[in-house]
């Protein structure tokens, strides 16, 4: 009586064995890594730095600005670059309040022009600044925000979505509260901080 090789059974064993199945994931899902050299050293790293900073610390060297022979006279322009949206933005991360402004009220943005001149004589150098405002100034300091019609009752829904995340967290307005988005774990700070982030989740790009 023969019988079969264990060859045979391996191959038979290969030939009816499950299809393998390609991993499906989404291609647009950020995945985040941190790539180590195979032969990476990190106490060797450390004393390298140390002896790096021993070496700067024991240097000599003084460095010195080189300095024209003559000075030409020269002309410095600058403005102011934020804008009241920017302003905005950073009274707001800063946990200032922001007043809410239904007028046609819009803030200028001012800059300043400075003129620096200098003078060759005795070879001394002579700065005259002179500013001038490049803008009228806006006759109120804060920036006024604009809400459109169309988006109050988009807020209100979003100031009742943050309400209840409140309550199913079990505390006041005042406290910091996750978002509750899908794929958003951001902490805001408060209520209100939370109604006006899930308002951004909402806003298309279409609008």
């Amino acid at each position: 009586m023969a019988f079969p090789s264990l060859s045979f059974e391996l191959d038979d064993l290969v030939r009816h064995s499950a299809p393998i199945v390609p991993m499906i994931y989404d291609p647009d899902t950020k995945r985040h890594a941190t790539y180590f050299p195979v032969d990476f050293d990190l106490d060797a790293q450390i004393l390298m730095c140390a002896f790096e900073e021993e070496a700067d610390d024991a240097s000599s060297f003084i460095y010195k600005s080189p300095r024209p022979s003559k000075l030409t006279s020269k002309r410095v322009e600058t403005v102011e670059a934020i804008t009241p949206a920017q302003e905005i933005v950073n009274r707001y991360r800063a946990g200032l309040k922001v007043e809410l402004d239904d007028s046609v009220d819009s803030v200028s943005s001012s800059g300043s022009s400075i003129l620096q001149e200098d003078s060759s004589e005795d070879d001394f150098m002579d700065w005259d600044v002179e500013e001038t405002p490049a803008l009228p100034a806006s006759p109120s300091s804060a920036p006024h925000i604009r809400f459109r019609r169309s988006r109050f009752d988009e807020l209100a829904i979003c100031r009742a979505e943050a309400t209840n995340e409140m309550r199913r967290s079990g505390v006041d307005e005042e406290h910091p509260l996750v978002c509750p988005r899908a794929g958003c774990r951001e902490t805001l700070t408060d209520v209100k901080a939370l109604t006006y982030h899930l308002h951004m989740h909402d806003i298309r790009y279409d609008e």
